[in-house]
């Protein structure tokens, strides 16, 4: 006889307990599909930080694009492609060395703006001004008086200022050349106009205008809106504020429709979309000697407080970097020991540093992307696709280069 137990097998005629048993089954690999999930969404996440935090001393060339000898000329980050402009025409330059577009004019100092994909430029002191994307041009206008500024906004439209036997006017217009402003702002026994800015959406301008009548310096900062909130006010003007003994050079207006005015001893950021109020002052003690921003940031090339060379932790020489958001926030702050000979924004929120011929990149975080020397003097430098490529362009050639230890 078998003496062996014999297995005892059951048959689950119980539905309850089958989908029980099913259930924990379910919630099994559930879990275990849960678990891989977390693990590769972790992976992913160090994968990127690593990427973005981790800083490089080299680089390699991964192609190299001839181009023409580059005579004097203005250049600037188009989106990630490169702008030349110069008095004979503008140029836009793919990362791949081809002329994307050429538009041709003859004007001495030419003046340009860039909103989004729109470019503006203007001759200083001549009527014309040319209206420009990435397709080419979009629209040419001929004033009769003289060209001092210009502004464009993210869907083209300009606001020019010009001047006439000492009158200043403001104007808006479309891209074909009509007037969308009716009638002009007469800047009449007020003072000289510095800067002017055109918010994102062409609703708001803001006009620095400096007065030395009564043998004092003073900057009175004016805004107008174009929209329905300015149309019963006087010249459309919302606000107003004047600051005695300083001089604003420049205005910006962020996307968000905040705006930061920079002046010589003071930077002053604004809120506000449609009645810009002063919202934050930051007084300084030092001198700012370079100044770049976008869309989003505010980036100040200083030299070292007075304090801070007495107690001897920065030389004469040093430079510091301060970068704010469109809030007044300081992102970071960094000490450089010798002259910053440039700042600029990149596509992507890098900061490109330019030392004379040594560069640094940082994130907009503050981490150091990159420290090392160029093969020669840098015209300017765009950020690529990946993380660590970017497109370096030289007197005769441009470079696509890629980040490495």
């Amino acid at each position: 006889m078998d003496k062996r137990k014999k297995r005892d097998f059951r048959v689950l005629n119980n539905e309850s307990e089958y989908e029980k048993k099913l259930r924990r089954h379910r919630m099994r690999v559930g879990g275990i599909i849960f678990l891989l999930f977390v693990f590769l969404v972790i992976a992913t996440v160090a994968v990127i930080l690593i990427l973005k935090y981790r800083g490089y001393q080299h680089y390699e060339v991964i192609d190299e694009q001839k181009m023409e000898m580059i005579s004097e000329a203005q250049f600037y980050d188009y989106d990630g492609d490169i702008l030349k402009v110069s008095k004979n025409g503008a140029i836009l330059i793919g990362t791949d060395g081809e002329k994307l577009f050429n538009v041709s004019y003859e004007m001495n100092d030419p003046i340009v703006d860039i909103c989004g994909s729109y470019i503006a430029v203007a001759g200083s002191k001549a009527s014309d001004v040319y209206i420009l994307n990435a397709s080419g041009l979009k629209g040419h206008i001929v004033l009769t008086r003289k060209i001092r500024a210009i502004e464009v906004a993210s869907q083209g439209t300009v606001a020019v200022l010009t001047e006439d036997n000492g009158t200043y006017y403001i104007n808006l217009y479309d891209t074909e050349g009509n007037e969308l402003v009716e009638g002009a702002m007469h800047l009449t026994n007020t003072g000289y106009p510095l800067t002017m800015d055109l918010s994102y959406d062409s609703k708001i301008l803001a006009v620095s205008i400096v007065d030395i009548s009564t043998g004092r310096v003073r900057t009175t900062l004016n805004f107008y809106n174009f929209g329905s909130v300015g149309q019963n006010e006087i010249d459309n003007k919302v606000s107003s504020y004047t600051y005695e003994d300083t001089v604003i050079p420049r205005v910006v207006f962020f996307e968000n429709g905040h705006a930061v005015a920079v002046g010589d001893n003071k930077v002053i950021f604004y809120k506000g979309n449609e009645v810009p109020e002063e919202d934050t002052c930051l007084e300084l003690a030092t001198v700012i000697r370079a100044i770049a921003y976008n869309k989003e940031y505010l980036a100040l090339i200083c030299e070292p407080k007075k304090e801070e060379l007495e107690e001897g932790n920065v030389s004469e020489d040093s430079h510091v970097l301060c970068v704010y958001n469109s809030g007044a926030r300081e992102i970071y702050r960094e000490i450089f020991a010798d002259v910053i000979e440039d700042v600029t924004f990149l596509k992507n929120n890098d900061i490109f540093i330019d030392r004379g011929g040594r560069g640094l990149i940082y994130s907009i975080n503050g981490t150091k992307k990159f420290e090392g020397d160029f093969a020669e003097s840098v015209i300017a430098l765009a950020s690529g696709k990946a993380t660590n490529e970017y497109y370096i362009l030289y007197r005769n050639r441009i470079q696509r280069v890629r980040l490495k230890r």
